[in-house]
Parts: structure tokens; C-alpha cells; sequence
């Protein structure tokens, strides 16, 4: 293959090994509202989602590369069926909004691919039917279907305090067992009662605990032969690598959250504050196991996975008049990522690796996202040890490191004179 030694004329490339696409879609949503009394009220959507994309792909004769075309057909349907009955009442300066629900959504995914073999017999003739040699067709198909009911209540006093529950029960077809989750946030607007202090617009302070599932994709609670690519006209099939596993549940994430909302000065200064602990359970992840089952993986509802953290922003306005204005936005993000457990036996997890000998691996106890590789081995002055022949002597496999920044954070400048606007971050 002389390709990686050599590359094509650039003009050759972008005139002659073209590739293009077309896709037409058609999406949108219905609605539709019915008023039963005053208070109380149904309605009824429908969302929908449907495209068909096309690609093809040109490699010409005289490429350094084998001749070849290829083209690829997708289609998807998307749709979701809702139904909701609404009660709406206010009693004095107490609120109730609530509802009650169901919901169906249907995937379906398929694509279909053709490729030529062995290159192609006429010049410019972009054609399955000018392959050397026969050509070859795949197709994958995904269906996925899921069935959900829920119901919200929020209650509200006097517009400053709010209450809301909530509960949801889906049943997935890619898991096992059905899921059932809910939630319970407030909020209490403090500024409220707190309008004698000018310098304060807006004050809020919020918290949270909710429960949500997840599920996988499709085709994983059962093991399905891999169709490769036939022999000399023979089919040929394969055990695929990882088992998969009939009794997979669905991921179960937990989420407790407080937060802070201020606005101040004459909305000069604005300040959202807000800390969280997310906790993962039964993660859905491949753990390898012995070789002799015919697997080198299984997949598992394996472990639990934590995410704590803090979020902030601050808007400051430091000029505003009738022509001009300048806003500045700063933003903070740190999150501590651990992996607190996996199936008994079991501390860690291949994430990927590279071809000079690092990998990379969830290790129970420490951050997602560990290095591990070797060291130098260094002496009581901090030099690098040398063995006999002069290499210098590695240490045992070790933590390097992890992908996990320490934080993010960003700043952003806004500047408007009159119809006239400039920003950079």
C-alpha cells in the first residue's frame, strides 16, 4: 500500500477522489389543547423526526490509493406519542400546577452500504456494477422502543415559594427490568421580602434530589453472531469479543444539588452559585473475564461512579448609557470524577491504550481516567538510573497521572455601541 509513502496531486484530490452527501429531512411537532373546565385541561403531542442521507465516496483511477466507490444510504424515524392532563389553580396567594402523563417513543434506524472489491474497470464510472471484482453490501438495523408515565406537582406560595415533585416509571426495551425515578426540588425567592434593600434585584436559593435511569443501546441482552466479509464467495461469521448479557438493568443516576442566584446593583452584578453530588449506580460497562468462556468481556452493572463539584458565573456590567455597553461574563467548573466501586473482585477497567505502552484505566477509589505506565527509575539526587547496557531502568506499572482537568473557566467580554456589537472570549 504505497499510500502512507505517497499522496496524491492536491487538485487530483478535491477534482477527481470527491465524496458528497444529500439528506432530506422532515421534522417537526403537533399539538393540540383541550380545555375540559376552567382549571382543567388535556394535551395531546406528537413530535416526529424523519430524514434519508445519502453518501457517496470517489477514489479515481490513478490514485495512489486502490480505486474504489463506495455509497451509504441511512434512514430514521423518530416519533413520540404524549398525552398529559393539566390542573391549574390558584387559592389566594397558594399555587398548584400539576399534570399526569404518557409517553411512547419509536426508533428506527437502518443504514445500508455498497462497496467495490478490488477496484474499478472503466475510468469515471462511479458504479457498483463497475467493481473488479463482486461487490460487497452491508446493512444495520436499530429499533428501540420505550413506554413511559409520569406526573408533576408544584406547589408555589405568593410567588416566592416553590415546591415540586415528580415521578416517571420507563420501560426500556434495550434492559431488563423497567426504572422508576423521581424528584424533589425547591426554591425560595429571599428578595421577596427583602424590597427595601434597592441594591438587591434578585435574590434566589434553590436545592435538589432527583433520581434519573438510563438505559444501553440496542441488541445487548443477547449474543449475535458478526457477519465479516465473505471468502472466495463463502460466508464467514465470528463470536464477537464481548458477551453480552440477558439480565442488564438499567443505569440509575442520582443527582443532590443546592444553588444560589443573586442579582445586585441595578443588574450590574449577577451571581449563580451551585454545588452538586451525582452518584451513578449499576453502570452498564464491558469487565473482562477469563478467555476460556470464548469472551475476553462481558457486560455488567458494574460499579458506581461519583461526581462532585461546583459551578459559577458572574455577569458584570461595568458601563451602561444610552449608546454603549459592556458586559463581562466569567465562568468557574470543578469536578472531582471517582470511581468508588466495581463488581467484587474487581479494581479496574481498561478505558483504551496506546501503542507506547500507556494505558488507560478506571481504577477504583481514585479519579476516572488514570494513566498507567512506567517511570524512570531516579536516585537519592533525583538523576535518572541507567542499567549496564546503558537503558534507562523503568519502574512498575504506575498512576501518571489522569485525563481530569483541574478546573475550567473562561471570560468573556461583550461590547455594544449602538447597532454595533463585539465580543471575544
Amino acid at each position: 500500500n504505497a499510500t502512507p509513502n505517497y499522496s496524491d496531486n492536491p487538485y487530483w484530490i478535491i477534482n477527481e477522489n470527491t465524496s458528497g452527501d444529500k439528506r432530506n429531512r422532515v421534522y417537526g411537532n403537533g399539538k393540540i389543547t383541550y380545555n375540559i373546565t376552567k382549571d382543567l385541561y388535556a394535551v395531546g403531542n406528537v413530535y416526529g423526526d424523519t430524514y434519508s442521507l445519502n453518501i457517496n465516496e470517489r477514489v479515481a483511477i490513478g490514485s495512489q490509493a486502490t480505486p474504489s466507490y463506495t455509497t451509504s444510504t441511512r434512514t430514521l424515524t423518530d416519533f413520540n406519542y404524549e398525552g398529559r392532563l393539566h390542573y391549574d389553580k390558584t387559592f389566594g396567594k397558594f399555587s398548584i400546577n400539576t399534570f399526569a402523563g404518557a409517553n411512547r417513543r419509536s426508533y428506527n434506524f437502518s443504514r445500508l452500504t455498497g462497496a467495490t472489491v478490488g477496484g474499478l474497470s472503466l475510468p469515471n464510472q462511479y458504479n457498483l456494477s463497475n467493481s473488479k471484482s463482486p461487490a460487497l453490501a452491508t446493512n444495520y438495523d436499530e429499533k428501540t422502543l420505550t413506554n413511559s408515565v409520569y406526573g408533576s406537582v408544584v406547589l408555589g406560595y405568593d410567588n416566592m415559594l416553590f415546591i415540586e415533585a415528580t415521578d416517571r416509571q420507563d420501560w426500556f426495551s434495550t434492559v431488563f427490568e423497567p426504572v422508576n425515578y423521581a424528584s424533589v426540588n425547591g426554591s425560595f425567592i429571599f428578595s421577596e421580602l427583602l424590597t427595601d434593600y434597592k441594591w438587591l434585584n434578585y435574590g434566589k436559593i434553590r436545592g435538589g434530589w432527583a433520581q434519573a435511569g438510563n438505559a444501553t443501546t440496542p441488541y445487548r441482552l443477547d449474543n449475535y453472531a458478526d457477519v465479516l466479509t465473505p471468502f472466495q464467495g463463502q460466508p464467514r461469521y465470528s463470536q464477537p469479543g464481548t458477551a453480552n448479557n440477558p439480565l442488564l438493568v438499567p443505569e440509575l443516576k442520582t443527582t443532590k444539588e443546592i444553588g444560589l442566584e443573586l442579582s445586585l446593583f441595578d443588574r450590574r452584578v449577577g451571581i449563580d452559585l451551585t454545588y452538586y453530588d451525582v452518584a451513578t449506580t449499576d453502570l452498564i460497562t464491558p469487565v473482562q473475564i477469563d478467555p476460556s468462556t470464548g469472551f475476553n468481556f462481558k457486560l455488567f452493572n458494574a460499579g458506581k461512579l461519583q461526581n462532585k463539584g461546583i459551578e459559577a458565573t458572574v455577569n458584570l456590567n461595568p458601563i451602561r448609557t444610552t449608546d454603549f455597553k459592556w458586559d463581562i461574563t466569567w465562568n468557574f467548573a470543578k469536578n472531582n470524577n471517582k470511581l468508588v466501586e466495581l463488581l467484587d473482585g474487581v479494581n479496574e477497567l481498561i478505558i483504551g491504550s496506546a501503542p507506547f505502552q500507556a494505558t488507560l484505566l478506571a481504577v477504583t477509589g481514585q479519579q476516572y481516567g488514570q494513566i498507567y505506565g512506567t517511570d524512570f527509575t531516579y536516585d537519592a539526587n533525583g538523576k535518572k538510573v541507567v542499567d549496564a547496557d546503558g537503558y534507562y531502568i523503568p519502574t512498575a506499572r504506575k498512576s501518571l497521572g489522569d485525563i481530569t482537568p483541574d478546573y475550567n473557566m473562561g471570560i468573556r467580554n461583550s461590547f455594544k455601541y449602538k447597532n454595533l456589537s463585539l465580543g471575544f472570549l
